[in-house]
C-alpha cells in the first residue's frame, strides 16, 4: 500500500480514516492482503496511531484474505461493554466478508491480555461461529509492539 499520496499532518482523524478507508476498499494493486499478525498490527496501527483513547476496531476481510472495509467501533475507551457484537457482524454481513480481524489499542508497553480481553474473544468467537464468520485473529497494539491472540495459539 502506497501511503506516500497521504499528507497526514494537514488531516483531522475523521479526515484521516476517511482517506485510509478508501485505500482499504480499493480492489487490485492498492489492496491490503492480510497473511500475519503483523499485517493486521500495522493496519490497527496506522488508523489508530493518532488516538489518545483506547479504541476498538474491525478489519473486515474477503476470501481473498483483502481488507474489504474498517471501522472503529468504540472510541469511548475499551473494555467488554463499549463492544457491541450486534454491530460488529451485522457490518460484517453488510460487507458479505469471510471473516474479520478485531483489534484494539492499549496505552503502555506490557504485552498481555487482560482476562477482560479474554473475556471479550471468547463473546465474540462464540458469535462469530453462530454467524458464519470466522475471527481470524484480535491484536493488541501496544506502544512497543503487539500481541497476537492466533499467533499466541488463545483464538481457540
Amino acid at each position: 500500500m502506497n501511503f506516500n499520496k497521504i499528507n497526514f499532518n494537514k488531516m483531522n482523524k475523521d479526515d484521516l480514516v476517511k482517506e485510509l478507508e478508501k485505500h482499504y476498499n480499493t480492489n487490485g494493486a492498492d489492496c491490503v492482503t492480510v497473511t500475519h499478525s503483523r499485517d493486521c498490527a500495522e493496519c490497527f496501527s496506522t488508523l489508530l496511531k493518532y488516538s489518545k483513547k483506547e479504541c476498538f476496531m474491525v478489519l473486515y476481510i474477503d476470501g481473498a484474505n483483502s481488507v474489504i472495509g474498517t471501522e472503529i467501533l468504540s472510541k469511548k475507551g475499551f473494555n467488554s461493554e463499549s463492544v457491541n457484537e450486534r454491530d460488529l457482524f451485522r457490518n460484517a454481513i453488510k460487507y458479505n466478508c469471510a471473516s474479520i480481524v478485531i483489534g484494539h489499542n492499549k496505552k503502555g508497553k506490557v504485552c498481555d491480555p487482560t482476562a477482560e480481553d479474554m473475556k471479550l474473544t471468547q463473546k465474540l468467537f462464540n458469535t462469530s461461529e453462530l454467524v458464519g464468520i470466522e475471527i481470524l485473529d484480535h491484536v493488541i497494539l501496544f506502544d512497543e509492539g503487539h500481541y497476537s491472540f492466533h499467533g499466541n495459539g488463545k483464538l481457540r
